[in-house]
């Protein structure tokens, strides 16, 4: 009985080890709330004995804590030494803008004037990235902080000290309590990824139980093996900044990042056949040992180990009886998991690649020469209307957004239209599109809402007890910045209750000034939602069909580079690199979706971008299977034999693969001017000729590889040709079929 409760206890801590991992993965937002919450404590100490030396109200202060709390997440270079820089570069964004401020305060057009400018440059060097985001961000804040408290230049030393010593507690808590290592994260993150390939077999499991693949089973599937993707690209760009230093002493990383993309992909292949199978649910005999099964399987992941004997011997049991079936393909896929599950562990050793490499080593490895676009280009376009570039149409935006909230939240309320303003410069955050920018407001707006009751509930009854508001301050700074990555809702929220509890501390808290808050971030939604409309609008579609354009150079790209290892023109070894630019465009292309299909901005045309991003996501997943079969050709296994220079009728078999691939090419080239308009019948099938080269690979077992890479060249083939006829809104899981 005792040892009953101990492994069930043990099961359930294991379980709940796993959804936290797994939610988090890296625990990336965990730190960044942590640093957060640390530099805002760390700042408050330190500004309250600044102010307790000047015996001066800690006003001026305020702005260091602000300051500290916003630069804990702004600095995201990728060195440490490009981090140290910028934050070097905040404060003197800080003095500048604040001194403007200054100057500027007796004036109050000047003043408003100035602030508008600052916004289209604080928005304008967003081009360059991540040090322009966050030297522009902190340079607004010390200007809009500096012209509400009316500040002359007697103020300015108060001022700029804060905001130095506020920036240098956040860098002291970044860098050196709190440090981002690349090696840290990795090693969090391969935990956080089996964790999710264990959401995905429980939830498989759950839906072979109940015999049944409901809509909501299906989304719970869906969601799950998007997140084991998500997590699987984290490791690789962690891979990518760790260099050559290694995670496991056994294995390269190189090597590590190949084998979770190999059980990323035999999990997924689990989880889609096992929805092939649902459609044709066998006996109930064959339900039960299935459910088995995976369950094994789902034990063989937490513990890291392969399955059993017995459980082996199972599986190749139920393999043969259920021979040319569903079940017989889904434990295929099981036992195909079952021998990649022991490769991604810290004990895991290297494997040396064959020396017998039909790879030349003595000739160099090149790819012919192409001619540059502008040799092939035609005459010159007629004179157009110069087009702004992207930050420079959306530092327009953001400062005719900034001016009309700043005089429609001033004649609101001359003493906090700055909320009003604040909310118009950062709906423009992270957005490329109109949509993205009503999304934001509408996020923004949601989650001040729920401040607003939130706020409400908790600073009313804490009004007196300054300690404790203090530690829920400290509490709000964390739970704002863990969940800013789920969704901006909750950024919102958190913040609204923070100003809830401070104003409380003050002695000013009113129900009427959280929901004057309210107001003035409505109209600087409306006002950058209108903004992003009606001045240089950037169509949501339009961003679409760009990242729909990128996704099909990238797929274009991995096909052609994997036809060229099936034809011994090159070793394989590239195909995971080009596999993960597919997955990276993919991601970029369902975001660009999003507020189109779903959301408020996705009202018309919702069902047809939904189809557009399945289809993507289908030729994704047959695009990462591909680079698979074709990873190990040409320096660790042999090419095809059907393929293989010197075979009698290689040139015709290579001939025909490079035809059919064209034709896969020109319906590719199809897609983004399909996603807003007709184009006429697609160039035709490309499965016939693939067809042709299978039939000369069936002859010999050695072309195996072969017919694979065949087979999901012909599965992207026929979802492209179903997403080009207006048939993409099928689901997924039929266009596999």
């Amino acid at each position: 009985m005792a040892g009953s409760v101990g492994r069930r206890l043990g099961t359930a801590a294991a379980w709940l080890s796993d959804a936290l991992v797994g939610s988090d993965p890296g625990l990336l937002r965990l730190r960044n709330g942590a640093v957060a919450a640390l530099s805002v404590s760390l700042a408050v100490g330190l500004m309250v004995a600044l102010a307790g030396l000047e015996d001066q109200p800690i006003t001026a202060e305020l702005l260091g804590i602000v300051l500290a709390m916003m630069s804990s997440t702004l600095v995201r270079d990728v060195e440490r030494r490009d981090r140290m820089i910028t934050s070097a570069l905040l404060p003197v964004a800080a003095a500048a803008t604040s001194t403007t401020a200054a100057l500027l305060s007796p004036h109050a057009w000047a003043a408003t004037a100035g602030f508008v400018v600052v916004m289209f440059l604080a928005a304008y060097i967003r081009r360059f990235e991540a040090r322009g985001t966050a030297v522009g961000m902190i340079g607004f804040i010390a200007y809009f902080y500096t012209l509400f408290l009316h500040a002359g230049p007697a103020q300015l030393p108060r001022l700029i000290i804060a905001a130095t010593a506020g920036i240098a507690c956040s860098l002291l808590v970044r860098e050196f309590v709190l440090p981002e290592r690349d090696s840290t994260v990795l090693a969090r993150l391969v935990p956080a990824f089996r964790a999710r390939v264990g959401a995905v077999l429980d939830a498989t499991r759950a839906a072979v139980e109940d015999g049944e693949l409901t809509d909501r089973a299906d989304m719970r599937l869906r969601v799950r093996l998007r997140r084991l993707n998500e997590t699987a690209q984290l490791i690789e760009e962690r891979i990518e900044r760790t260099g050559e230093q290694r995670l496991w002493p056994g294995l390269s990383n190189e090597a590590l990042a190949l084998r979770v993309f190999d059980l990323e992909l035999a999990t997924e292949e689990v989880a889609l056949t096992a929805a092939r199978w649902l459609k044709r649910p066998g006996p109930a005999d064959e339900q039960r040992r299935l459910v088995r099964l995976l369950g094994v399987l789902r034990r063989s992941v937490r513990e890291g180990a392969g399955i059993s004997a017995d459980a082996l011997s199972a599986a190749d049991r139920l393999a043969e009886a259920a021979e040319g079936r569903p079940a017989g393909a889904l434990v295929k896929a099981i036992q195909m998991m079952a021998r990649t599950i022991p490769r991604v562990r810290p004990d895991a050793e290297e494997e040396e690649p064959a020396l017998d490499s039909p790879h030349d080593e003595g000739e160099p490895d090149e790819t012919p020469a192409q001619e540059p676009e502008e040799a092939n280009a035609g005459p010159p376009a007629g004179p157009r209307w110069p087009q702004p570039s992207p930050t420079t149409r959306q530092a327009i935006q953001t400062a005719v957004a900034g001016g009309v909230a700043i005089v429609v939240g001033n004649w609101i309320s001359p003493d906090r239209w700055y909320w009003a303003a604040l909310t118009a410069f950062v709906v423009f955050l992270g957005t490329s599109s109109r949509g993205e920018t009503l999304s934001r407001g509408g996020q923004r707006l949601l989650g001040t809402l729920g401040g607003v009751l939130a706020g409400v509930l908790v600073a009313a009854p804490l009004s007196g007890h300054h300690a404790l508001s203090l530690a829920l301050v400290v509490v709000c700074v964390f739970l704002a910045f863990y969940l800013q990555r789920v969704n901006q809702a909750f950024l919102a929220l958190f913040i609204t209750v923070l100003l809830a509890l401070m104003y409380g501390l003050i002695g000013q808290f009113s129900v009427e000034v959280l929901a004057l808050r309210l107001e003035e971030t409505a109209i600087g939604a409306v006002s950058g939602v209108l903004a992003s409309y009606l001045v240089l609008p950037i169509s949501t579609r339009g961003t679409v069909r760009d990242k729909l354009a990128e996704f099909a150079d990238q797929l274009g790209a991995l096909i052609d580079q994997a036809v060229d290892v099936l034809a011994g023109e090159r070793p394989g070894d590239g195909l995971i690199t080009a596999a993960r630019d597919l997955d990276a465009a993919t991601s970029a292309l369902r975001l660009a979706a999003r507020p189109v299909s779903h959301g408020m901005a996705g009202v018309s045309g919702r069902r047809m971008m939904r189809g557009w991003v399945r289809a993507a996501r289908a030729c994704d997943q047959y695009g990462r299977e591909l680079a698979q079969v074709c990873y190990p050709l040409g320096w660790i296994a042999p090419v095809p034999a059907a393929l293989r220079p010197g075979e009698p009728g290689q040139a015709d078999s290579v001939e025909v693969l490079r035809a059919g691939c064209a034709l896969v090419g020109a319906h590719l080239e199809l897609l983004p001017a399909a996603l807003t308009k007709s184009t006429g019948r697609p160039t035709g099938s490309a499965v016939p000729l693939f067809d042709e080269v299978l039939t000369r690979a069936l002859t010999d077992p050695t072309n195996r590889a072969l017919r694979h890479a065949l087979h999901y060249l012909i599965r992207i083939d026929q979802t492209l040709l179903a997403a080009l006829g207006n048939r993409a809104s099928e689901r997924l899981d039929q266009a596999r079929n």
